[in-house]
């Protein structure tokens, strides 16, 4: 009840009885009852007249001190009780090791050891040991814990749990899940602390087979259903891996979840893009009436902000209003000006920024990339010149995030000059990336290439904005002898360079490089694992030509998306070979694996056009709309135009650019003119010609294309045709 004034009567009634010193344990519950009513001073000044050699109520004091996290007063006590002649125990010993530990004393923890040794405790007291290690791997000295380990002749689950603990604190994960394995070998059975720890080590190195084997175990012992730590920590793992049914299937086993439980599956949710069911997630734990905590809140907003739901965001931001989080964390703060700004409120974000008590560079950074993020570049470099007057240093995300609103080849020279001056981010990846990337995209790869010379070592990341460079200004020889310097310099592609370098072989037609590389992904098993790579390669072949082998991976790929489904369908198309791009398309719909998109229906449309598959066509679209619920654009009606122009309904054609809610574009247009060319119709082709003048004057594929209408019809009058 920390009742210090009740205990203090009772103290003096014990006096006035004679009791303290006949009765030992008399003054060490007093010595308990000061300390846990924080009265350090009164129990002090008990301890000076107690029995010199009561060490049980000097430990009850050391103890205090450690629960107060007062750790120098328990060592400066420790020292004073020794110079009273009062001999510490094996408690004593224990207690010190924790305080040397957390206040990462060393020195006094080997002089404790030392002493420890001497007094040859370690032969009978494993728990004495357990503290030594702990207090070693603590401080980062492994090799010392794994000393101490080796010659304790006694050992409990306590003590391999302590050691794969400092392992996995320390980022030795391997000699975690090793001692681990040796741990099970000399029969000792792992508690949920134990397990909890080598799942930490898996997760960090991505030991996912290992991580399924634990898994299997704590479920064979019941584990998982009545330890919440636990179950949690696996949440937690398989959600940041991305396993997120896999997450969620251990998830619902638990009969009472925690905040931590809550949040591991949200932000799982979250960091994989799948913001809809973080937030529907939100929604379940408010119905459970668990409260979120300010890491929730942060998962909830990068959840609105990567599907751009302001509304929730606005409803959250809200909420938090009735909390003191957003006043004392920094971290929300951003998270919150993050949200606005992804979701195009760049002023609600400027407003929240402007509000919070503090701003750091990560504040700062994410209201810079809002901006750039919707080219308001003034506005972004601005912010760097402001945030440089409050006296926050920006770093190489602030200044990657300012090089993306630079559009323009003089802001990125101008921000190259800046990060010079700045000193010490010259050879940054994330900044030297960006500026690759800024100045391809503005035209400049001399200065591309100037800014990938200044690094001595380059990594896949260098190399992959240099080659896409290459690849965005058609200059695809040179994005392939990037890759053959990327293995000189032994530097390995990543499914980013296989891509880009797949796209180059696609757009020149280089056969061979693209089965170069075909054979070295299929030896690395990425087929199977890269379902990106596996689109991009059965393009590469569709655009050299070869059909069968495009047909050969898609047909060998574990899983297809529509963009697949969609690349097989446009290289038939492409090709010619309609029958095939027709044929891929209904096995598509009927396989049930994947619904057609837009961008398949576009593909799809094509070929009909290019077949006279009318009736086809005017299927599919219908099929679209009223079976897909989707909407056409103005590309499905384009390939509309084009298909009935070509089929020789002019009127039809003219009459569903009339129709539809867009305004006919030039390629509508032009199709019409084509198909006035195809089938002699010149008083029509004035009337498109028109039109497309009205949209360009100075288009001269419409002056060309009525020139050959005008051509055909002469011929035609002049052999009576």
């Amino acid at each position: 009840m920390k009742d210090r004034e009740k205990g203090s009567e009772i103290h003096d009634e014990i006096v006035s009885v004679g009791l303290l010193n006949s009765d030992p344990f008399v003054g060490v519950a007093l010595i308990d009852m000061y300390v846990k009513c924080d009265s350090f001073t009164d129990a002090r000044d008990l301890l000076n007249v107690l029995p010199v050699h009561n060490v049980v109520a000097r430990n009850v004091l050391i103890s205090g001190y450690l629960r107060k996290e007062c750790f120098l007063d328990a060592l400066c006590y420790f020292e004073e009780m020794k110079m009273a002649g009062v001999s510490p125990n094996e408690v004593t010993f224990s207690c010190m090791l924790k305080a040397c530990s957390n206040s990462e004393d060393i020195g006094k923890g080997v002089e404790i050891h030392a002493e420890v040794c001497r007094k040859g405790l370690l032969r009978t007291n494993c728990y004495l040991g357990n503290g030594l290690i702990e207090m070693y791997a603590e401080t980062g000295n492994l090799t010392k814990a794994q000393e101490v380990f080796d010659e304790l002749f006694i050992r409990n689950v306590v003590t391999w749990t302590v050691l794969i603990g400092g392992y996995a604190m320390n980022d030795h994960d391997e000699e975690a899940i090793n001692c681990f394995e040796e741990m099970q070998i000399k029969g000792f059975a792992p508690n949920s602390i134990t397990f909890s720890c080598v799942l930490k080590a898996c997760g960090v190195i991505g030991a996912i087979d290992k991580c399924a084997e634990i898994h299997a175990e704590i479920s064979r012992k019941g584990l998982l259903e009545n330890d919440l730590f636990l179950s949690s920590a696996l949440v937690d793992l398989y959600a940041k891996w991305g396993f997120l049914n896999k997450a969620l299937e251990i998830f619902d086993l638990i009969s009472t979840r925690n905040i931590a439980t809550w949040t591991a599956l949200l932000s799982g949710y979250a960091e994989h893009g799948r913001g809809h069911e973080a937030l529907g997630n939100l929604e379940r734990m408010k119905v459970e009436s668990i409260s979120p905590n300010m890491k929730t809140y942060v998962s909830a907003l990068k959840a609105c902000g990567s599907i751009e739901d302001h509304t929730k965001g606005i409803q959250i931001h809200a909420s938090m209003g009735k909390s003191t989080f957003l006043e004392t964390d920094l971290i929300l703060g951003s998270a919150l000006v993050s949200m606005y700004a992804k979701c195009g409120m760049v002023a609600k974000a400027q407003r929240v920024f402007d509000m919070l008590p503090d701003r750091n560079v990560v504040t700062w950074s994410a209201l810079i990339m809002g901006y750039a993020q919707y080219k308001y570049d003034k506005e972004a470099l601005k912010c760097l010149h402001l945030m440089r007057e409050e006296g926050v240093h920006p770093n190489a995300v602030t200044f990657a995030c300012t090089l993306e609103s630079c559009d323009v080849i003089e802001n990125v020279s101008k921000m190259h000059d800046e990060i010079t001056m700045n000193g010490g981010l010259q050879n940054n990846v994330l900044i030297g990336s960006m500026l690759i990337r800024m100045y391809a995209k503005c035209g400049s790869l001399v200065k591309a290439w100037e800014v990938f010379e200044t690094f001595v070592i380059r990594s896949t990341v260098i190399w992959n904005e240099l080659i896409f460079g290459f690849v965005q200004h058609h200059r695809h020889d040179e994005a392939l002898k990037c890759l053959e310097y990327m293995d000189l310099e032994g530097v390995s592609p990543n499914a980013l360079t296989i891509s880009c370098i797949l796209k180059a072989c696609g757009n020149i037609g280089s056969m061979n490089i693209a089965e170069k590389i075909h054979v070295e992904v299929a030896r690395k098993g990425l087929l199977q694992r890269d379902l990106f790579i596996g689109t991009t390669l059965v393009d590469a072949y569709s655009k050299c030509g070869s059909l069968a082998k495009a047909k050969e991976v898609f047909d060998m790929l574990p899983i297809r998306n529509n963009v697949t489904w969609s690349t097989l369908i446009s290289g038939y198309s492409q090709l010619g070979d309609m029958e095939n791009a027709i044929f891929t398309f209904e096995r598509m719909i009927n396989e049930g694996g994947q619904k057609p998109d837009r961008i398949t229906f576009v593909s799809i449309l094509n070929a009909c056009s290019h077949a006279g598959y009318v009736d086809k066509g005017h299927r599919y679209l219908e099929l679209m709309i009223k079976h897909y619920g989707m909407s056409p654009s103005i590309n499905h009606h384009a390939c509309m135009v084009d298909l009935i122009g070509r089929a020789g309904q002019l009127c039809n054609a003219l009459t569903i650019m009339t129709e539809i809610p867009f305004h006919p574009d030039s390629t509508m247009w032009l199709s019409v003119m084509g198909a006035c060319h195809n089938w002699g119709n010149v008083n029509l082709g004035k009337h498109v010609l028109e039109q497309l003048v009205q949209l360009d004057a100075m288009d001269t594929a419409a002056y060309i294309c009525m020139y050959n209408i005008f051509a055909q019809a002469n011929i035609k009058e002049r052999y009576n045709m």
